[in-house]
């Protein structure tokens, strides 16, 4: 499972990731994940990734099993203008 990462921006404490299958890359899972933020408040980009990563694995997994399904970035586009 692939994915790109939108970074936090001002208050944000979520990033929002697209989610997809590299032979299918027009198919997507969108969803906001927490941030991880250093003791000093910082955004920690790496330690995000980590995060990311893990939540990866559980789209996966929800993708195998039927409970949730991948969408066309088309759809998105339209239902969103």
């Amino acid at each position: 499972m692939k994915y790109t990462i939108t970074a936090p921006v001002k208050d944000e404490t979520t990033v929002q990731v697209v989610f997809f299958e590299e032979s299918a890359p027009d198919l997507v899972f969108k969803r906001a994940v927490n941030a991880v933020f250093t003791e000093q408040g910082l955004y920690d980009e790496a330690a995000t990734h980590e995060r990311v990563a893990q939540v990866a694995d559980g789209v996966a997994n929800k993708l195998q099993v039927g409970a949730i399904q991948l969408t066309s970035l088309t759809e998105d586009k339209e239902t969103t203008e």
